[in-house]
């Protein structure tokens, strides 16, 4: 249980109306079989976000989560490799995470915007790997995808398009909704691409 309040503001509108962050938060509550409740006071407003069991579970050894995920229990060529995650939905994000920890992965990220994902690429040691959604905030992540290219970095794309942009027409494309074993699959063979 999350318990957020602001207190000291005047009091909220009667009709308040429900934002996109609001429908953000009840959306991702909801995936994580929870609920997100907002109580006007008259002092301000609070917050309570409850999550169920799934956020609960106790940590598994790394093969029973491969395993759970159905990903491969050998070892891969991305277990120790340090992958950027660019995705701008907080679930999708923890998905993703949460395969590339399986994974032995060192996790990176997530960047939300193409300027964060250009940082990453101007880096002193950028990453070996990255995994992008393909729209960040309705912007392409085109150009900071070549970037890190340019800089040797495997790039994967984790998207609801079905093509690439020009440019990176090379590039693996996981489909959404994410499928823990294509995409282990796509950074595996991303990575031996770079080994060659």
């Amino acid at each position: 249980r999350l318990l957020w309040e602001e207190r000291g503001a005047p009091r909220p509108p009667d009709a308040l109306t429900e934002g996109g962050g609001l429908r953000l938060l009840r959306a991702a509550a909801r995936q994580l079989e929870g609920r997100a409740d907002l109580v006007r006071r008259p002092d301000g407003l609070r917050c309570e976000l409850r999550l169920g069991a799934v956020l609960a579970e106790p940590a598994a050894p790394q093969a029973a989560r491969r395993e759970g995920l159905g990903l491969p229990r050998r070892s891969t060529r991305i277990e120790g490799r340090r992958v950027l995650i660019a995705e701008d939905d907080p679930l999708v994000a923890l998905e993703v995470a949460a395969t590339l920890r399986a994974l032995g992965c060192i996790v990176l990220g997530p960047a939300a915007s193409p300027e964060e994902v250009a940082d990453w690429a101007g880096a002193a040691a950028p990453p070996d790997l990255a995994v992008l959604d393909l729209d960040l905030g309705g912007r392409s992540v085109a150009e900071a995808a070549q970037a890190l290219r340019r800089r040797g970095t495997g790039v994967v794309l984790l998207t609801g398009y079905a093509t690439a942009p020009a440019g990176l027409e090379d590039v693996p494309i996981v489909p959404k909704p994410l499928s823990p074993g294509i995409l282990a699959a796509a950074l595996d063979m991303t990575a031996a691409a770079g080994e060659a």
